[in-house]
């Protein structure tokens, strides 16, 4: 059994939910059709633009068109980004920077904090996934434990904690995100 006491920096809380809302393999799609339609959106906007003022499409047209889409797609990286940095922040701020426990064995996870606590069988995580520093063990698209690789002491620990996810983790778990 391992067991860690440790507190979630609130980085670690914006990097979770950054992550789970827009940079994960199961939210690819989703990224994708966002950046087309707002695309799409804008070029049917300067398409409108030059009817109405029956003007051609020339060279320098163009490269504004390029400049300001290459634009948009930064400030919508950055604007979401800001979305998801600012509900860790709000997340953060709401546990009030509260120590946990987790201790893990053969049956799965035990945490407890300042709120309660809580047991989790392996089998009801369905992915994990190793990002910024931190293994996400998720139970759905939104609810998770987060385990910062910091707070492990030693290395053996980190070992063991990894052997136990190998042996204990539903398959699926390991497995890439498969996109329909």
């Amino acid at each position: 059994m391992i067991t860690l006491n440790y507190t979630i920096s609130e980085q670690e809380y914006k990097d979770f939910y950054y992550f789970m809302g827009w940079r994960s393999p199961a939210r690819r799609s989703y990224r994708i059709r966002f950046f087309v339609k707002t695309f799409a959106a804008y070029l049917v906007f300067l398409l409108l633009l030059f009817y109405m003022k029956n003007s051609a499409i020339d060279l320098p047209a163009i490269i504004i068109t390029l400049v300001v889409m290459t634009g948009l797609y930064f400030y919508s990286a950055f604007r979401v980004k800001r979305h998801y940095h600012n509900f860790g922040k709000k997340v953060f701020d709401e546990s009030g920077n509260s120590p946990v426990e987790v201790s893990i064995g053969e049956t799965g996870i035990f945490a407890k904090g300042q709120d309660g606590e809580a047991n989790y069988k392996w089998s009801a995580f369905v992915k994990k996934f190793e990002e910024n520093n931190c293994y996400y063990l998720l139970m759905s698209s939104q609810l998770g434990i987060i385990i910062p690789q910091r707070v492990f002491r030693l290395q053996k620990e980190q070992e063991a904690f990894e052997k136990m996810l190998s042996e204990y983790l539903p398959l699926q778990a390991d497995l890439p995100m498969i996109t329909k």
